[in-house]
């Protein structure tokens, strides 16, 4: 596609608003394709303020949410390992993941069937990596998927950007869009200083999506979650000897990933029930009681951890069932949004960011993803 003149305050040809891990993946994407495309986001990207930060995001490919994931999850590791090659940094980082539950859990047996239906090869019983720094009580259950580990999100999105800016696309950080409005031949952003125009738009603004695309407003909800990171005095719980883990334990899922900075290893809870009704609402300072759960995890399952080190508040926008949004042309056909990706989405980013820009410049995706459309809710 031939690169069209323009600017922040004026046309591009296509707009990707919200440049959190979904939208840097697609201006890259689309930056790359050779498309004329503008990025815009509210504060600086990356930044702390919405469901892109942390340090790290697990990677897995037997997704035990469900097969439906399993050629995004296959796509999506593939892309992993390319940023890598083509950066020259470690932003992804293949370590595995150990998964722990009580005997005939859903977790771990839903990671053995994802393993089958993908042919993934993972290991099951005694002496898996990582089973010597986490202890599980007598009867649970051990699986370890190799082809999986973690992925750096702060160091993901800083990388597209730049690769999107290197290959001319505008990326206008702390440029708010406040409206999108319908014209015969594309759309109006309101912006604070000006309109800019546009033919197609995709819309990648986690929480805030209900502001921009109000039919999914009432699809949306938001759930508080605060991240802890714990001390590793011996410098043992590195990626070279422990895996990313998901823990099946009281309260749920927990999941976590080695030491990889100062701060040491980090532990998050999946499930819990701390609504917020919008971002800009959203308590962001986390103090002890947000660890409850959390560090008796940390106290039982890794002795070897030392005092807690750093807490840090996110958000997951969930969708009805807990699966993605991904609409492609549903509320116009211009006009594409992702949304609802229920605390499991950034390890998709690089596969949902191509098809996104296959999508806006009229190609094919490689991965089906109609799954996910918004019609499934009728």
């Amino acid at each position: 596609m031939r690169r069209a003149a323009g600017g922040v305050n004026g046309r591009s040809d296509i707009a990707v608003i919200g440049l959190g891990a979904m939208g840097a993946a697609a201006l890259s994407a689309l930056a790359r394709a050779g498309a004329d495309v503008t990025g815009f986001e509210r504060y600086d990207s990356p930044h702390e303020l919405g469901s892109s930060h942390g340090e790290s995001r697990l990677v897995r490919q037997a997704y035990a949410e469900g097969e439906r994931y399993l050629a995004l999850a296959r796509r999506s590791a593939a892309l992993w390992q390319t940023l890598n090659a083509e950066t020259g940094a470690e932003i992804y980082t293949e370590c595995g993941v150990h998964y722990a539950a009580p005997a005939g859990a859903r977790l771990t047996r839903d990671v053995v069937r994802a393993a089958q239906a993908a042919g993934l090869p993972v290991r099951t019983g005694d002496g898996l990596p990582g089973a010597d720094l986490i202890v599980c009580p007598s009867g649970h259950e051990r699986v370890f998927e190799a082809e999986a580990g973690l992925a750096r999100p702060e160091a993901a999105i800083a990388a597209w950007l730049s690769r999107a800016r290197e290959a001319g696309a505008r990326a206008a950080m702390r440029t708010p869009v406040r409206h999108i409005s319908r014209t015969p031949d594309g759309f109006t952003l309101a912006l604070d200083d000006g309109p800019v125009l546009a033919r197609r738009v995709i819309v990648t603004a986690g929480g805030w999506t209900g502001d921009l695309a109000a039919p999914l407003r009432a699809r949306l909800t938001l759930q508080r979650r605060v991240m802890t990171w714990f001390a590793d005095p011996d410098g043992l719980h590195g990626p070279e000897n422990l895996p990313a883990f998901v823990i099946e334990a009281e309260g749920g899922w927990y999941y976590g990933a080695p030491a990889i900075g100062p701060d040491g290893v980090k532990i998050g809870r999946h499930h819990g029930d701390e609504p917020c009704a919008h971002p800009d609402q959203l308590d962001r300072r986390p103090g002890p009681s947000d660890a409850d759960g959390i560090a008796d995890l940390a106290r039982s399952a890794f002795p070897g951890l030392g005092p807690m080190t750093r807490q840090s508040a996110c958000f997951y926008t969930m969708s009805p069932d807990e699966d993605f949004i991904l609409s492609f042309g549903e509320l116009d056909p211009d006009m594409a949004v992702v949304a609802g990706l229920s605390g499991h989405g950034f390890k998709f980013a690089p596969a949902i960011g191509e098809a996104l820009a296959a999508w806006a410049l009229d190609e094919t995706p490689s991965v089906d993803l109609s799954v996910f459309a918004l019609a499934r809710f009728g």
